[in-house]
């Protein structure tokens, strides 16, 4: 199954109806986290994801509505004692930040968290069944999962929405969601 779940879209300031960022891709039994603004844990609840179905949180820049639900979401999947290693990608210049965002709070750690710190435009994970792919995008890092059926992984220039903080696609359009910024 392949399915895009919208956990929010609002931007800097949420609105009654509409939460910060946040962006669940799932491809064939695995899933992957992009964003997590603020209110992304309970988001997950009110969409019905469970903290198993994911093992990688891309965070595609260090603005506080795409990294602010990370905290949350992280102590959920401690809570609910996530046996898998969870994968937390974001560009190296944020390391500061997310050093404060995993540990903004007291907790008792049972989820191991892989920190992944991304440096520079390329492939970060080759697949398969996906390439997660990372580039600078308007001067900020941006992250990418595309389908990779053949050896040849395709270009980043190549993918639709190319200056999109989010970038989801395959040979058919999953979904992407434009920086409001």
């Amino acid at each position: 199954m392949r399915e895009l779940v919208v956990l929010g879209t609002a931007s800097q300031a949420p609105t009654r109806h509409r939460n910060h960022n946040g962006y669940l891709l799932r491809w064939d039994g695995d899933g992957i986290l992009f964003d997590p603004g603020e209110g992304t844990q309970r988001q997950l609840l009110v969409a019905g994801v469970s903290p198993w179905t994911f093992g990688r949180i891309c965070i595609t820049h260090l603005h506080g509505d795409h990294c602010l639900g990370l905290p949350g979401v992280v102590q959920r999947l401690s809570l609910d004692r996530v046996t898998h290693p969870v994968e937390v990608l974001y560009p190296s210049s944020g390391q500061v930040y997310i050093d404060r965002l995993l540990h903004a709070s007291v907790f008792d750690e049972h989820v191991d968290v892989r920190q992944r710190p991304v440096v520079g435009s390329g492939v970060v994970e080759p697949g398969p069944p996906y390439a997660l792919m990372a580039a600078m995008a308007t001067g900020r890092m941006a992250m990418a999962a595309t389908m990779s059926n053949s050896a040849a992984t395709p270009a980043l220039s190549d993918l639709p929405w190319a200056n999109s903080s989010v970038l989801v696609s395959s040979k058919s359009t999953v979904g992407a969601s434009e920086s409001k910024k």
